[in-house]
């Protein structure tokens, strides 16, 4: 027990490190300057070139990488973009409801899984005792989990604002439109 315990205490260091790199290389995957973002677009070029120097943009990749591991091993995570406050404490700010919902989530499942073990311990090989025994593992599947997250994302307000709603017109996709 000791020595896999240990073992799983190391290999987080690899995978927090490839969690990093995603991370990184995602986020100069996304188009657009994120100084237009910072500044907006009507900002004068030196105040561009400052701020692009000191978020280390003017620099390679591979050395944007080391300063950016470098920040992250320092505990800086950033500034954010739109709330222009570190992303750390936006974080903190946002842990205790976090934390009250992580044990809400482990309140019910206890509440449901204890008598449902019992249930199926005292039935064992009954019908219902399958169906019980099944239900967990098709909601700890990982399509349940992509399907979830999938509707998550796709049933926020935003997503209908933004996508069913053309551009700048303020009209609406006619599904007429769409056959043609």
């Amino acid at each position: 027990m000791p020595r896999y315990l240990i073992l799983r205490l190391v290999s987080i260091f690899p995978i927090a490190l490839g969690v990093a790199t995603g991370v990184f290389f995602l986020i100069h995957l996304v188009p657009g300057d994120p100084i237009d973002l910072m500044l907006g677009e009507s900002a004068a070029v030196s105040d561009r070139a400052a701020l692009r120097e000191t978020l280390h943009l003017d620099e390679p990749i591979v050395k944007q990488y080391g300063h950016f591991i470098l920040s992250l091993l320092q505990g800086d995570l950033g500034q954010s973009i739109s709330q222009k406050k570190p992303v750390f404490n936006i974080i903190l700010s946002r842990y205790p409801a976090t934390l009250e919902l992580a044990v809400a989530a482990l309140m019910i499942a206890v509440t449901l899984a204890v008598p449902l073990g019992i249930f199926a311990a005292l039935r064992h090989g009954s019908l219902s005792c399958c169906f019980k025994t099944s239900l967990p593992q098709r909601a700890h599947s990982v399509d349940y989990r992509i399907r979830s997250a999938m509707g998550r994302t796709f049933n926020r307000r935003d997503y209908y604002r933004d996508h069913l709603f053309m551009a700048g017109t303020g009209t609406t996709h006619d599904s007429r439109d769409l056959q043609s």
